[in-house]
């Protein structure tokens, strides 16, 4: 555990302490305030970074889009330091499928009031671009035991109808299409890049392993967990919701890596036996 926290800094938006998740004997790994960074790196030059902080989209309602473009952008502040600092000039972050938008419709001059969080996680790509040799991996769903709190997004929703043996119900009127990735998978290739690869030219990819209608990952969960028929009402009149990627790209990548995809069954049953 010393020998980790001596070569691991964590950093977070205050101080606190967690236990990793991939040992058998875990280790208390001591959270630090991002806002400490300068200090603790002071007199540090040899390190990588892994950066996956930021407030996602949904946090616009709770701190105000004024206050959450302000708290992103100190974000980004902390980070430009640590890059400016760090002479291995090797990183990995982790973005959203939300930058690939901006970067196709070349609006990244457009209003940051109009998609704050489309905006920035572009601009943050474009920093880490500049400074360092990266690898830029954009979320567009996400699976496993990284997963946020499972009551916004469906995945983790159907996963809790799954726990409580109740019929997945699907609350949107139009056919929903995503590409998921599997976290465990996302964090493995990110460490494996850092440390195996020998060439670490910037790479930007979609972290995606697999693209599914919601209907059909809801029907995927009621069999594994025997559950009752899902509920939905579509209205075939209206346009899909579709937020999707490539996936050939990134599972080439992680075979390359020496890690296998996971099939979608065993992310769900991953998944499910964390929330659990």
């Amino acid at each position: 555990m010393e020998v980790f926290n001596e070569e691991v800094l964590a950093f977070g938006s205050k101080s606190s302490q967690v236990y990793s998740t991939a040992y058998k004997n875990k280790i208390l790994i001591p959270i630090h305030p991002l806002s400490e960074i300068k200090n603790l790196l002071d007199k540090k030059r040899n390190f990588f970074i892994i950066h996956c902080a930021f407030l996602t989209r949904e946090k616009i309602s709770y701190y105000g889009i004024n206050n959450y473009i302000e708290i992103n952008k100190n974000i980004l502040k902390n980070i430009e330091f640590a890059l400016n600092v760090c002479d291995t000039k090797k990183s990995v972050l982790i973005s959203s499928g939300a930058a690939d938008s901006i970067a196709k419709n070349k609006r990244n001059n457009m209003d940051i009031n109009k998609d704050p969080y489309g905006v920035l996680k572009f601009q943050e790509e474009k920093l880490f671009q500049r400074l360092s040799n990266c690898l830029i991996m954009r979320i567009y769903g996400l699976t496993g035991k990284f997963i946020r709190d499972p009551n916004i997004f469906a995945f983790g929703n159907f996963l809790l109808s799954a726990k409580n043996k109740e019929s997945i119900s699907i609350k949107s009127q139009r056919d929903v299409i995503r590409s998921y990735g599997y976290g465990n998978e996302i964090a493995r290739a990110s460490i494996y890049w850092l440390l195996k690869e020998k060439n670490h030219a910037t790479k930007l990819i979609n972290a995606a392993t697999h693209t599914t209608s919601l209907l059909d990952l809801a029907k995927l969960i009621s069999d594994i967990f025997d559950l009752p028929e899902v509920i939905y009402n579509f209205d075939k009149t209206l346009k899909k919701d579709i937020y999707v990627c490539e996936n050939l790209e990134f599972r080439h990548f992680l075979k390359n890596l020496n890690i296998k995809p996971s099939s979608m069954e065993i992310q769900i049953i991953k998944t499910y036996n964390y929330l659990n």
